[in-house]
């Protein structure tokens, strides 16, 4: 659904007249309804990797931060949002861009132990990263990988991650995540003035919206049946998802 579809489906349920697209910024409660729309949007993007936000990001070995302070580091591109999961990284080279490695994700310490066990930096393909900070100037996340090629390599490191969509503005913005508990929990939200929508109380509102979440993570997570699986780690009998740990 887009933007003003969103806002139309709470402005119905909450009795109100629907608008159209030139509406969308031209009234303080039409632009509360957008804010309701966009913090349910929030909570429903927290609550699964939806496979609808999952994608790739890639990152130049020729382009490193301007904020190095250890080794060879990168910012991921658009992850100043506190909602960026790293799901793993991969390698690859513009010579042979169909094959891909593993790169492993360790420590910020161990990292350091890595450039500080030579007297020179290595370079070669990156096996290994690790997540340094926050930049100051961007937000990004930056990164240090290990080894590294000389700054004038084809070497792009792949980053598998989950982030949130961007806030909805404009009138056809459309929505990435199911729209139905968007717009139920909008509804919820938006009712909370009133105590009531058509007779039926906030609190059951909240309620319904909730399963309509719970419905929609369990068709979505159906597409990724080996993350809900549990393995031991390390030989401990403990919960973790991590294969092969």
């Amino acid at each position: 659904m887009t933007y003003i579809q969103l806002i139309n489906a709470v402005l119905t349920r909450l009795r109100e007249d629907t608008i159209d697209a030139s509406q969308v910024d031209s009234d303080p409660y039409f632009r509360s309804i957008g804010a309701q729309v966009n913090d349910a949007k929030d909570r429903v993007e927290d609550a699964w990797q939806w496979s609808a936000l999952r994608g790739s990001d890639l990152v130049r070995m020729d382009t490193p931060s301007a904020e190095a302070v250890l080794g060879s580091a990168f910012a991921l591109p658009d992850s100043a949002d506190n909602h960026y999961i790293i799901k793993g990284f991969y390698g690859s080279n513009d010579s042979n861009p169909s094959q891909y490695h593993n790169v492993r994700q360790i420590s910020r310490d161990l990292m350091v132990q890595r450039y500080a066990s030579g007297t020179s930096t290595p370079s070669g393909q990156p096996t290994e990263v690790a997540v340094n900070k926050r930049e100051v100037v961007s937000g990004n996340i930056q990164i240090i990988v290990y080894p590294v090629q000389e700054l004038t390599s084809t070497d792009t490191l792949i980053v598998d991650r989950v982030s949130h969509q961007q806030t909805l503005a404009n009138a056809e913005d459309r929505l990435l995540v199911p729209s139905l508990p968007v717009y139920t929990l909008a509804t919820a939200l938006a009712s909370r003035e009133r105590g009531e929508v058509g007779g039926t109380p906030t609190s059951e509102l909240f309620a319904i919206a909730d399963r309509h979440l719970s419905d929609a993570i369990a068709q979505d997570s159906s597409l990724y049946p080996d993350e809900l699986d549990w393995y031991s780690a390390g030989g401990d009998w403990v919960n973790t998802n991590v294969k092969n740990a």
